[in-house]
């Protein structure tokens, strides 16, 4: 195992560049510090900012930008000096960014900033920059949805790309990759077409690799290469799971499914080199030696993988950024910047002393906190949700209330009609083990505890109400109106009489964030919902299932979980506004279960409310056919459950391992 070299700054790590001479520049909530070899601070620039990106310039200056698809800031930062905030006229707001070989461009309708060399000149610029700027060498391609405008080094136009854009272009080898419509163009340095890929390609999707260019669709990724106007699949990896964006490491490939703790690595050609089992799912990974470095999320180690095995290399908490730099590996976490070298490992770095005591529920900050373990530069916690967070070893803390005094003191907050605060809500539920949504769903009905007529592990219960049948499953925001081009609302004939509301958090990162909503009649219990009625758009932030006579009103968007109105239910819409998948379960013709999937997206059609059978499996075999609800043993998934029958003889199972999986499966 080897030891990092680390430094501690003054605030928390938000970006890491490489410079010149081996020197890091280290953007952080209080400005840029620059680092040499050693890690010892050469230069400090302070200055109040909202950047998330560094991005060195050939002048040795740095431009410090944040944009994310909308109108955010950017700066120049000078050694020995300070943020020189970008104006034009009396903004300070810019659409995109890019750093080029002599400086960079900004991009806002109807104006452009080219930088080169220090002298910045503002262009007006009437075509559209909705895609954002992408670097080549000195110049810069700037798109919208209306094509491309290339840009040279003084701002000049050069050559127009007029094909439809629907998002922001890759840059691969000698040009770029334009995804448009049902194809993706790839153009040289001049916007000159030189091959088509005949694929729509998503945002996201595309990923320069070697001299081509990796496109992922669903549980899919390909490798498409191109010569002599030809193009052409090389090769295809395939997994029963929706992948994330791959990472490329060097000459190899990381991947990783949305929701699985396993990193497959390719080579070029689309081998799979090893399987990597993680903690929790993937986050990000880089290379590092003759190996890779791969983090997953909410997780307080890398797992450095290498041909002849895998080792951790260990953090306080979760792991921030990382950064390959020549053979050494730059990470972050919080304040502290590590550096690991096999060549030069660091001195041994002895855990902090002192500090609260450990695995006692504590409340630090108001937060309810349990210190774990010493780390090297702090104590390493995990907060109401389990996630795993840092704590000085000189926190003020207190012990929490225990469950006695909570009790009574929630009893008081119902008998006053006063609900407590978000931090007293939290401490509260902490004793008395439940989350704060169970609480404030409990004062909301005036009893606690809220008792199922089923318990459903892992879910939390929220009470009931009552429905004639008629169900609307939506945004409440949208309850009442029409629809417009397409439907944002599900309709569902379900059953008369009493339904249960159930919600699930999420996990790791996601652990504070609700996943699913699902509503159960009282006859619905045993009953799959894995039938995908539609989805449903949100705007609120939130989404409910709601009776034909529940009554909209101001409040229908607030600041709590479970009934409303005794008529409906809502819940937070998982990562927010967007489109989410809806599942029915149905006995005669009659809705008996709709849950609605926040988290992960696309990825909802187990039905959770259900458990997993380890018990009573029968070995899965080909020539076996199955049922929903049958219980199974695979010989490489383990045990599972048939949560789906399919056409073309095939099976949909939920299998049991860290987490659930989704699988699909000949029978």
């Amino acid at each position: 195992m080897i030891e990092p070299h680390a430094v501690e700054l003054a605030s928390s790590v938000i970006a890491i560049a490489s410079l010149p001479r081996d020197e890091l520049a280290i953007l952080t909530s209080h400005g840029v510090t620059i680092l040499d070899r050693a890690l010892a601070p050469v230069a400090t620039m302070t200055g109040e900012h909202r950047a998330r990106y560094l991005a060195p310039l050939p002048d040795g200056r740095l431009l410090a930008y944040a944009c994310r698809d909308s109108f955010d800031t950017a700066s120049v930062v000078a050694r020995g000096g300070g943020f020189t905030p970008i104006v034009r006229g009396e903004e300070t707001l810019w659409h995109s960014a890019a750093a080029t070989s002599t400086g960079f461009v900004l991009a806002l309708e109807p104006h452009v900033l080219v930088d080169r060399d220090g002298h910045q000149t503002l262009r007006a610029h009437p075509r559209r920059a909705d895609h954002g700027v992408v670097a080549l060498g000195a110049h810069a391609a700037i798109a919208g949805y209306d094509g491309l405008v290339l840009l040279d080094g003084d701002g000049a136009e050069l050559a127009r790309f007029d094909g439809k854009v629907d998002h922001r272009p890759t840059a691969v080898a000698g040009g770029l990759a334009i995804a448009g419509g049902d194809c993706v163009t790839i153009v040289d340095a001049s916007l000159a077409t030189i091959a088509t890929l005949p694929f729509a390609a998503a945002r996201d999707s595309l990923v320069a690799f070697a001299d081509g260019i990796l496109h992922r669709d669903g549980r899919e990724l390909a490798l498409w290469t191109w010569r002599d106007g030809e193009a052409a699949c090389a090769w295809r990896f395939t997994r029963q799971v929706e992948l994330q964006p791959p990472d490329v490491a060097g000459g190899r490939i990381v991947v990783a499914g949305w929701d699985t703790s396993v990193a497959w690595i390719l080579d070029v050609t689309g081998a799979l080199v090893a399987e990597v089992a993680l903690p929790h799912p993937f986050d990000q990974a880089c290379e590092f030696g003759d190996g890779i470095a791969i983090v997953a999320r909410a997780s307080h180690a890398i797992a450095w993988w290498r041909p002849e095995g895998t080792e951790a290399l260990a953090h306080d908490v979760e792991v921030g950024r990382l950064h390959a730099l020549d053979a050494r590996l730059i990470s972050s976490e919080a304040n502290v910047i590590y550096a690991w070298d096999p060549e030069q490992p660091g001195p041994a770095h002895p855990p902090v002393a002192g500090g609260p005591p450990l695995d006692v529920p504590l409340v630090i900050d108001g937060a309810i906190v349990t210190v774990r373990a010493a780390g090297r530069f702090a104590l390493r916690g995990t907060d109401a949700n389990g996630r795993a967070v840092r704590v000085a070893h000189d926190a003020t803390w207190r012990p929490r209330i225990d469950a006695a005094k909570a009790g009574v003191q929630f009893a008081t907050a119902i008998a006053r009609s006063t609900l407590p605060t978000d931090e007293i809500l939290a401490e509260l539920a902490s004793a008395l083990g439940v989350t704060p949504r169970v609480l404030v769903a409990a004062f909301r009905a005036r009893r606690f505890p809220l008792v199922p007529p089923q318990p459903v592990p892992g879910y939390d219960y929220l009470g009931s109400f009552a429905s004639g049948g008629e169900l609307t499953i939506c945004d409440p925001c949208y309850l009442g109106k029409r629809s417009g081009a397409f439907s944002l609302v599900v309709k569902a004939k379900g059953r008369e009489g009493l339904w249960h509301v159930f919600a699930r958090a999420g996990t790791d990162a996601s652990s504070d964030r609700t996943a699913e909503l699902a509503a159960i009649h009282a006859d619905g219990f045993g009953v799959y919902a894995s039938e995908r009625l539609g989805a449903i758009g949100v705007d609120s932030g939130t989404a409910g299932v709601f009776d034909k006579r529940y009554a909209r009103g101001e409040d229908d968007v607030m600041g709590h979980e479970g009934t409303t109105r005794g008529t409906g239910a809502i819940a937070w819409s998982g990562h927010g506004d967007g489109m989410y998948d809806v599942f029915a379960g149905s006995i005669g013709g009659q809705v008996v279960k709709l849950r609605i999937a926040f988290l992960p997206v696309g990825a909802g059609e187990v039905d959770g409310t259900i458990g997993v059978a380890t018990s009573a499996s029968r070995a899965y075999s080909a020539r076996t056919k199955f049922a929903v609800g049958d219980a199974l043993a695979h010989v490489k998934f383990g045990p599972g459950t048939v949560v789906g029958v399919l056409p073309g003889n095939k099976i949909e199972v939920a299998f049991v391992d860290e987490r659930r999986v989704l699988v699909h499966d000949k029978a």
